[in-house]
């Protein structure tokens, strides 16, 4: 995550790598923003991606552009023969939860005349992962191998596998979130948001502090930073904000209706964000807030940031 709030696409990430050798990533959920089309064609731009000798991505988007990815694969000339007959394909089978048990799996690709048997074992994240199969880039891309035709490489999988169902638990926030017996109105100019009085009597007590009003009227604060402290408490993080800035009025919000265990939070997560680029600007915006304890913590990375470049100068 930027300075700003924003996603980081994965193109930005492997630019300031430039030494990296290995690179393992495993996509999040909101990957709209860190793979899109271009990201191949970024990534290939790169002088250094080509020495990247492991490059393992999981969780790929339809938006990754497989195809050019493929031909450039395809298409090195330029490593070693030493480095090239190193280099692994593999495939492996990963299931999706910890619920889903592989109980016997072969692996045919029958152009190639190749059959393997899989045998699946729980891996890390509690999950459920096949044997590796690992075939040479040698044999791989090889033509005469035909493990590629018409540059289509099918693979086809038999076995049998079960599905345990797993207790299922509810998040009491987003439940109570997602009802619509709300009975309180937040008015932000032409929008509104609602809540239930007694969450918001829990973080705060002036909203919906009077039984007799159902609504109120924010001024001086935009619908998504009201939004924003509503969903907050229900335990959403909701750390969509597209500017830092929206960041520190959020905290102006709670200083204005007292809502210091929403402050916190805010805080915290804005800390976690703290690095090298930012603490001077933050310093004098935590103060300007009354946002002492990342205030606090930006004169403490700074400090020791100054610190360490003396010891490394002298």
């Amino acid at each position: 995550m930027n300075d700003n709030g924003s996603i980081i696409p994965l193109e930005k990430i492997l630019e300031i790598l430039p030494y990296v050798k290995d690179f393992e990533y495993r996509i999040p959920d909101n990957s709209s923003h860190i793979i899109t089309s271009k990201t191949v064609k970024e990534l290939l731009r790169m002088p250094h991606f080509s020495i990247i000798r492991h490059f393992n991505l999981s969780e790929i988007p339809e938006d990754f552009d497989i195809e050019s990815f493929y031909g450039y694969i395809k298409g090195i000339k330029n490593c070693s023969k030493e480095d090239y007959e190193e280099g692994m394909a593999s495939i492996y089978l990963c299931g999706s939860s910890s619920n889903v048990i592989i109980e016997k799996m072969e692996i045919f690709i029958r152009s190639a005349n190749f059959y393997q048997i899989l045998e699946c074992k729980i891996k890390k994240r509690n999950l459920p992962q096949s044997d590796i199969v690992f075939i040479s880039h040698e044999d791989f891309l090889n033509p005469e191998k035909k493990f590629f035709v018409d540059d289509i490489l099918t693979i086809e999988y038999r076995g049998i596998a079960s599905y345990k169902k797993a207790l299922t638990f509810i998040d009491l926030g987003n439940y109570l979130y997602e009802k619509d017996d709300k009975d309180f109105t937040f008015i932000v100019g032409f929008q509104e948001t609602m809540a239930h009085k007694f969450i918001l009597r829990q973080f705060s007590p002036i909203l919906a502090a009077d039984d007799k009003n159902d609504e109120m009227e924010i001024e001086n604060f935009d619908f998504e930073i009201v939004r924003a402290a509503v969903e907050l408490c229900y335990g959403i993080k909701y750390w969509g904000l597209h500017s830092v800035e929206k960041y520190f009025k959020l905290i102006e919000f709670t200083n204005k209706y007292y809502m210091p265990i929403i402050k916190d939070r805010i805080e915290q997560h804005l800390i976690e964000c703290v690095n090298k680029r930012n603490p001077c600007e933050w310093t004098e915006k935590s103060l300007e807030v009354n946002a002492m304890k990342l205030h606090n913590f930006c004169i403490n990375f700074l400090s020791e940031f100054i610190n360490n470049f003396k010891q490394n100068s002298a």
